[in-house]
């Protein structure tokens, strides 16, 4: 049996989220979604290259070889193949945000891992679930886009992701050569760690569904 009562206050509960969602994205003006989507979208590839100047000091601290040392780079590689083939089905069926915000999660829990872990072989298999999770951003970001807006802007937001990407290998291992003389390489996986999180607060409260 139908019951008026209680269908109607769901309807209406349901409209005010969808209303809420409208005027979130309304409130989001198309330079502060660039930023956001670049930082997403960034966020795996600068975690390939920001701790590549850090090696030596990580096979020296873990006691690991360096074949060790580069399956976290190898694996990380097969982890983000995965996210590719696994977060466009599950954003299609579930949603953008809810995938996003998941995988950032993995994200996130998978660079503290690396940041405090003392087994080389902990590192590894954090290092994969930091690649599938992080990998997420990279996938969704870009088809965000292409959900939220017209084509010319589109071409323009793409074209500045593109150029990040291009920068990555040259400004992250320059960041992160800094950073571990400065403080030593687990502060590079600290940082990592940041921006997840500082992305996933911002997908949190600016991010609505698309």
């Amino acid at each position: 049996h139908n019951h008026p009562t209680l269908t109607v206050p769901v309807r209406q509960r349901g409209a005010r989220l969808q209303g809420s969602c409208k005027t979130m994205q309304k409130q989001l003006a198309v330079w502060a979604w660039g930023g956001i989507v670049l930082l997403l979208v960034c966020l795996s590839r600068i975690s390939i290259d920001i701790y590549l100047p850090s090696l030596p000091a990580m096979a020296d601290a873990l006691h690991a070889s360096d074949a060790q040392l580069q399956l976290t780079l190898s694996l990380f590689m097969a982890g983000s193949a995965a996210s590719m083939l696994a977060c466009g089905p599950l954003a299609d069926r579930w949603g953008r945000r809810p995938v996003l915000l998941a995988g950032t999660g993995i994200f996130v829990l998978a660079s503290i891992v690396c940041t405090f872990t003392s087994d080389v072989h902990v590192l590894i298999a954090a290092r994969v679930l930091q690649a599938f999770g992080g990998c997420s951003g990279t996938i969704i970001g870009r088809v965000m886009v292409r959900d939220r807006f017209d084509p010319a802007t589109q071409a323009r937001m793409l074209g500045q992701i593109s150029m990040a990407m291009g920068l990555s290998p040259i400004l992250a291992p320059l960041a992160g050569s800094v950073l571990d003389a400065a403080f030593g390489w687990r502060a590079v996986f600290g940082v990592l760690c940041l921006l997840g999180a500082l992305s996933l607060w911002l997908i949190a409260a600016y991010v609505p569904e698309t």
